[in-house]
């Protein structure tokens, strides 16, 4: 009894599911009273199950081979029915394989040493949907179906812990995604940050000289016409006594030239 607890507790210890479906295998064929055993994992991507096995004894001349892989949603072999319903299914006979139209199935459960039945029952990943399969095949099914029988206890124990590691690989996939979201952000921040700073090091220098000069105004009126002041003694340097030129080069009336010529004497 201690080392099937020592079995129980040591697939709570697994970190990986990997791991996980070869422990469990492992003490489950310690005392092998059932003629296979495997554990098939759904595979969505190539929607298929991926078939995990090890042979009862390494000279077990019975079961040479179980199926690599099965198709999902291939209902020609019997585990399709388990992923579609999500319940556990009891075959107490398979006859032979005489009613199974997947050959490489058909082939693996005609090679088995007795005329089995099948118990399969579903696993379900952290989200309480259908991942896989355990399928045990054994003559005398109904030793493994009781709830307080060692298989259960292993399998529950099982399913327990697959849970658990999957919900484990969703959240560091979750941070994965995270991580390389503030990545892209903090990559953009920096982009901005050299325009920003590319931007601001561009204005033009004269901009700062012009920004003081503009501060240092005190009177608006004066300001104003020192600075016609200027425009009309450039204008009067180019076009001389011309002030009718003048006039059209400002877009402004003759007579309104002359009357700001006479408002700045010093330009007449």
């Amino acid at each position: 009894m201690r080392q099937r607890l020592r079995n129980a507790l040591q697939l709570l210890e697994q970190e990986n599911v990997e791991q996980l479906v070869n422990q469990f295998l492992l003490v489950n064929y310690q005392r092998p009273r059932f003629d296979a055993l495997f554990v098939a994992l759904l595979n969505p991507p190539e929607n298929r199950l991926e078939c995990h096995f090890q042979p009862i004894t390494p000279d077990h001349s019975g079961v040479k081979f179980v199926p690599s892989y099965l198709g999902s949603d291939d209902f020609s072999h019997p585990l399709s029915q388990v992923l579609l319903s999500g319940e556990t299914s009891i075959w107490r006979t398979l006859n032979r394989g005489a009613r199974i139209e997947h050959l490489e199935f058909q082939r693996f459960v005609q090679n088995l040493p007795h005329e089995c039945g099948l118990y399969a029952l579903p696993l379900f990943n952290q989200q309480n949907k259908v991942c896989g399969v355990v399928a045990l095949f054994a003559e005398h099914i109904d030793e493994f179906i009781s709830s307080d029988g060692m298989f259960s206890v292993y399998f529950q124990t099982f399913q327990y812990r697959m849970r658990h590691l999957y919900e484990i690989e969703h959240l560091h996939s979750q941070l994965h995604q995270v991580r390389e979201v503030l990545g892209s952000l903090k990559v953009r921040q920096n982009q901005l940050d050299t325009l920003i700073s590319a931007m601001s090091s561009s204005e033009p220098k004269v901009q700062s000289g012009l920004t003081k000069e503009l501060h240092e105004i005190t009177d608006l009126p004066k300001a104003l016409d020192m600075y016609e002041f200027s425009i009309l003694q450039q204008r009067l340097n180019l076009y001389g006594s011309d002030r009718q030129r003048m006039a059209d080069s400002l877009n402004i009336a003759k007579r309104s030239l002359d009357y700001k010529l006479t408002k700045y004497k010093g330009l007449e």
